[in-house]
């Protein structure tokens, strides 16, 4: 059967699973033991991503929620976009949990 989008396609899934990579290129979260996925909100695949096509990801910190004396929630909202194409590939709310050392002196 043909593909309706007239070539091979990565999964959606595929895509969004290459954000954390991506990510280390973009932003760093120093001073914390621990940087943890704690979840997404509002993913979105609005196009297919060609496997010959060339993407890249965006993000802008959307929210920092101070949880406790070690804990912080940092929401990103992200986008991975395809090269010349105008809607992205994937948008998502990523959230990630930081964890400091606790301070012992």
């Amino acid at each position: 059967m043909a593909s309706p989008f007239g070539t091979t396609i990565a999964h959606g899934f595929l895509t969004l699973s290459m954000i954390p990579a991506m990510q280390n290129q973009l932003i760093a979260f120093e001073g914390f033991d621990r940087v943890l996925n704690y979840g997404l909100d509002r993913l979105r695949c609005p196009s297919p991503v060609g496997v010959d096509r060339r993407i890249r990801l965006t993000q802008k910190v959307a929210s920092i929620e101070h949880i406790n004396a070690t804990m912080f929630r940092v929401v990103l909202d992200s986008a991975i976009w395809i090269e010349d194409e105008d809607k992205p590939a994937i948008i998502a709310s990523l959230i990630a949990q930081l964890h400091a050392a606790p301070d012992t002196t």
